[in-house]
This record gives structure tokens, C-alpha cells and sequence, in this order.
């Protein structure tokens, strides 16, 4: 099965990148202070209350992780916004410790209050069959939204 998600050309390996099947797929597996959630106008959306911190985490919910082939490019590519003092990072990575995203781990994401493309490309050193992504957000209040979330082999 593949997803849909923010670029075209290989297959995404990423089902449910556009939230036209609501959360499925996406959950949050840490999380820190008042934080809710909710997919709206097709976005998966987390509002922070005060000052929290919150994981958007895929895969979740019985969703298989994804391989990564070592020595390859990706293109990670979503459509963000947010709102309020927010911090951002993107990581595509192990979904199990240590975590290791080498190579592929975005800190401060430049992400404002409309939904603006951001893309990245990334190559990992080895192959992984346990993948997945991680939308690190922090600070509040404020709200931020995913659309379009994808990863292509180049």
C-alpha cells in the first residue's frame, strides 16, 4: 500500500502523508504539558497550551516502520505551518532506540503561519528496515499543522 504525501515522482513511503484518512497511521508517543490534537481542513494539527512539547510520531497504530536503502538519496518533503513561539525539528530515523537519524535530522525548521512546502534530501550510510519520522515541536502556546508528508527515493 502507498500514500499520498507533498512529492511526486517515486513511491511515497508514506500512507496517509495527506490525513485523508484523519490520524491513521500518525500518533503521538511523547509528549509533555497540555497538548491536543486533531486533523482538520485535511492537516494534522497539535495546539500547545503554555509551554509544552510534543512528538508526531509515524508510524503508529500497527503501521509497518519503512526501509531506508543505504547509499540512496531521499527526498523528505512536507507543508507546515504554525502559530505562536514554536521550535521545530524533522527527523526521519529508527523508530526504535538509539533513534539514529544521521544524516537526516532538520533542527529548527523554518515554519510560519502559512502552509509553506519545506523539502529535504538525505542519504543514510546503511539500509534500515525500521524507519520512520518524527515532528519534534516545543514551546507554546501555539498551534502547528502537517499536510503532504512524503519520502521518495530520488
Amino acid at each position: 500500500m502507498n500514500g499520498t504525501g507533498g512529492q511526486s515522482g517515486g513511491t511515497n513511503l508514506v500512507m496517509n502523508g495527506d490525513f485523508s484518512n484523519g490520524a491513521n497511521g500518525w500518533g503521538l508517543p511523547a509528549m509533555m504539558g497540555q497538548v491536543s490534537q486533531s486533523v482538520m481542513n485535511g492537516q494534522f494539527c497539535v495546539m500547545l497550551q503554555q509551554t509544552s512539547s510534543v512528538t508526531i510520531g509515524y508510524p503508529s497504530g500497527g503501521v509497518a516502520p519503512f526501509p531506508i536503502t543505504g547509499g540512496a538519496a531521499y527526498t523528505f518533503s512536507y507543508q507546515a505551518s504554525s502559530t505562536g513561539n514554536l521550535s521545530v525539528e524533522a527527523k526521519v530515523g529508527q523508530v526504535q532506540p538509539p533513534y539514529d537519524a544521521t544524516g537526516a535530522d532538520f533542527m529548527n525548521e523554518s515554519v510560519n503561519g502559512s502552509l509553506s512546502p519545506i523539502t529535504h534530501t538525505f542519504m543514510r550510510g546503511s539500509t534500515d528496515s525500521n524507519m520512520g519520522i518524527a515532528f519534534n515541536v516545543s514551546g507554546g502556546p501555539g498551534m502547528f499543522c502537517i499536510d503532504n508528508v512524503s519520502i521518495t527515493a530520488n
